[in-house]
């Protein structure tokens, strides 16, 4: 299996029970960086639900959770069979 890692997620993490017991959200211009593609691109594509959906924490504020991230693009990896 592929390993995909974001560097320098944002420090901001939320409580869930998983391996870590915590979620590393990053930002919308940090997804778009690690998945190589410009902001404009990235936001299309949540739009028409080919990236993962972010979590709202208020109107303006949005943020991607990065293990959904890795997901996804260890999901399209395999997908092709590399």
């Amino acid at each position: 299996m592929t390993t995909f890692t974001i560097q320098n997620p944002v420090d901001l993490t939320a409580t869930h029970p998983d391996s870590t017991g915590q979620h590393i959200f990053i930002t919308e211009k940090l997804a778009a960086k690690a998945l190589l593609c410009s902001p404009v691109h990235f936001r299309k594509q949540v739009a028409n639900g080919t990236f993962p959906q972010p979590v709202r924490f208020s109107k303006r504020k949005r943020f991607w959770i990065q293990k959904e991230l890795e997901a996804f693009v260890s999901n399209a990896i395999a997908a092709r069979g590399i």
